[in-house]
């Protein structure tokens, strides 16, 4: 799976847009250290999805040489909506299997759409990737960074401000890059 085209477009979207931009000031060095694992998730069944999800978490909980792990949705929740739904319900899952102290979400799709801003809005680019994604994180390595980055909660607005920055035209052509298959 390692030659997964999905995989290979979520890297290039790590490296030359999150790292790049510095979206996520903490992503450089477990990507530079091969310590992100990516997973695609192939599947159709939203139940399917769960058991690879519980899966994961079972993973990630035996490899502590494994700092994250991006679960590709390749063939499923295209849709923003569909996809918010079963992030949601995956996220209550940590609670439900006693993993809400090791692990927590973070969503991004390529139709990321915040609550209550113009559609149009540069600042979703900032959680737009170029297929659905469940990045499951570390809650102890969330702390640690705290540590380093001790106003973590301003990277949201810092990178608004980034996109805010760009041209729209400029966002779109550079973006629609990672959309496409390689």
């Amino acid at each position: 799976m390692a030659n997964d085209p999905s995989i290979s477009r979520v890297k290039d979207w790590v490296k030359d847009w999150v790292i790049a931009l510095d979206l996520c000031p903490f992503a450089s060095k477990p990507f530079q250290q091969d310590k992100i694992r990516y997973t695609v998730f192939k599947g159709t069944e939203v139940f399917d999805l769960m058991d690879q999800f519980i899966e994961e978490l079972k993973i990630l909980s035996n490899q502590s040489d494994t700092d994250t792990t991006i679960l590709i949705l390749d063939q499923i929740l295209e849709g923003f909506d569909d996809y918010l739904d079963v992030y949601y319900f995956l996220e209550s899952k940590l609670d439900d299997f006693d993993y809400e102290d090791d692990f927590q979400l973070a969503s991004f799709h390529p139709e990321y759409c915040f609550e209550g801003e113009d559609e149009s809005s540069n600042s979703h680019y900032t959680n737009r990737s170029p297929l659905p994604l469940i990045h499951i994180l570390r809650v102890e390595q969330v702390e640690a960074a705290r540590t380093f980055y001790p106003d973590i909660e301003s990277i949201p607005d810092r990178n608004i401000e980034k996109m805010d920055q760009m041209r729209p035209e400029v966002i779109k052509i550079k973006f629609d890059e990672f959309k496409e298959e390689n």
